[in-house]
């Protein structure tokens, strides 16, 4: 059993479900809200590498569920999604490739 869990961030910059990058690594976003470490709203991702430093329970209380190191937590502020920083220069990129290719 986890702790319920905010479908979006209040700023609405993240998601449940959301793949998003952190420190230049993907995860998918797993958990939206209060934790009991800090102050303020905090998102639970789910690294995709082990990359992380838990299993979405910290200090004793489960946020969310994923492997070993494969969890961090994470101000929305913090996290790129698609159509920000890196990713918005990645989709421009490709699509000016596609634009090339088809004249």
């Amino acid at each position: 059993e986890t702790l319920p869990s905010r479908e979006m961030t209040a700023d609405g910059g993240a998601y449940l479900g959301q793949e998003v990058m952190w420190k230049g690594k993907q995860g998918v976003v797993r958990y939206i809200g209060d934790v009991r470490f800090a102050a303020g709203e905090w998102v639970g991702v789910e690294m995709l590498e082990a990359e992380g430093m838990h299993d979405g329970n910290v200090l004793g209380v489960p946020y969310f569920k994923c492997a070993s190191r494969k969890g961090i937590f994470s101000r929305s502020a913090e996290l790129q999604t698609a159509g920000t920083g890196a990713s918005a220069s990645v989709q421009r990129h490709l699509r000016q490739v596609e634009a090339a290719a088809t004249v």
